[in-house]
């Protein structure tokens, strides 16, 4: 419970340090170590936890000990959950699914029924879904302390970006179809009037 604990405690030191001004540029074309270096912090302090997780169990030569090793970390996972850091909790199942460790699967058939459960749960949980994350936070009382895992938000920004970008696009190729066809309809237009014109003096000379 103590690594628990002290991994909230460094979670909510990187997660509090990013500022609204990073998530409302946090973009594809953004310079992120420029004006989202918190957002940066945060993603690469995720991506080590889950790489931390997956070397310590791999270290280890025999599947009993592995298996040992990935039911301390679902421990220190499930701690993380009761005490709502998402951030931890998304990192160590993260490197449990890394392909390096979730290969052995004899280690993994080692594990008891009551420890199966608990991976298969929190996997669940921290599958990276925008909404799933959503219902688990309208779940908590107001006030609960929490360290939300911000992956999910800027993958579903992100999504929310493309769409908008594929979007723009099409409107602005729209629009410039529409101003090219308006452009062709009053050339011909003019062909018309200048081939009438051409018709109607033709007709006036042959009368005189």
């Amino acid at each position: 419970m103590e690594i628990a604990r002290q991994l909230c405690l460094i979670d909510w030191y990187f997660v509090s340090s990013i500022t609204r001004y990073e998530f409302t540029y946090y973009g594809p074309s953004v310079k992120r170590h420029q004006h989202t270096p918190n957002i940066l912090a945060v993603t690469k302090r995720f991506y080590y936890v889950a790489k931390w997780v997956s070397t310590e169990i791999i270290l280890l030569r025999s599947a009993k000990e592995r298996a040992k090793m990935i039911t301390h970390f679902l421990e220190i996972a499930h701690h993380l959950h009761k005490f709502h850091n998402y951030a931890g909790l998304s990192g160590i199942i993260l490197g449990l699914h890394f392909s390096p460790t979730s290969r052995l699967q004899k280690s993994f058939s080692l594990l008891s029924k009551k420890t199966q459960r608990l991976y298969s749960s929190l996997t669940s949980l921290t599958e990276i879904d925008f909404r799933r994350f959503n219902v688990e936070y309208r779940k908590l009382p107001k006030n609960t302390p929490r360290v939300p895992h911000v992956t999910p938000f800027l993958a579903f920004r992100m999504k929310t970006q493309d769409s908008l970008h594929t979007f723009m696009t099409k409107e602005r190729r729209r629009a410039r179809e529409g101003e090219q066809n308006r452009e062709g309809d009053r050339e011909r237009d003019g062909e018309e009037e200048s081939e009438g014109e051409w018709e109607e003096r033709g007709g006036r000379e042959r009368a005189g």
